[in-house]
């Protein structure tokens, strides 16, 4: 009867163990998936800038090129 009452504990110990992890295991996944909307949304902005970024550069290579222009004439 004692070693069925000691495995029974030792089989409680581990399964309260596993549990432990598994909540680790959901907090983290739950962290790792929050981190990964910001990195996605970081991606986003800045893909975005960059565009505004070359929509300027070729404002600006326009510019120049009416300004070339206005010289040679």
């Amino acid at each position: 009867v004692e070693a069925g009452l000691e495995t029974q504990n030792q089989f409680r110990t581990l399964e309260n163990q596993i549990h432990q992890r598994l909540t680790r295991i959901k907090k983290m996944k739950e962290e790792l998936g929050e981190k990964f909307s910001a990195i996605k949304a970081d991606i986003s902005a800045i893909e975005a800038n960059n565009s505004s970024i070359k929509a300027k550069i070729s404002d600006i290579k326009a510019i120049f090129l009416q300004t070339d222009q206005r010289f040679i004439r």
